[in-house]
């Protein structure tokens, strides 16, 4: 093999290289691109879960206190 031929080979070889690191970029930064944007749906999606937890405790909350004071009546009225 000449040292042209071996040239060309390194060359088609960079080429090939360089080619790929490019889609590789390219497809990192959608990747990154795509997960930056599922991050922000699932933090808004937490933040509407947790708001509902909050919700539901909130109305449990309130229940306990209803069934303490019917119990406080029908203690009385005993």
């Amino acid at each position: 093999m000449t040292i042209d031929e071996r040239l060309e080979r390194l060359a088609e070889r960079h080429e090939s290289m360089t080619h790929f690191v490019e889609l590789s970029a390219r497809e990192y930064e959608r990747q990154r691109a795509e997960n930056e944007r599922l991050f922000a749906a699932n933090e808004r999606r937490m933040t509407e879960v947790m708001e509902g937890i909050a919700r539901v405790l909130y109305t449990v909350q309130q229940d306990a206190e209803n069934i303490r004071a019917l119990m406080r009546v029908v203690e009385r009225s005993a």
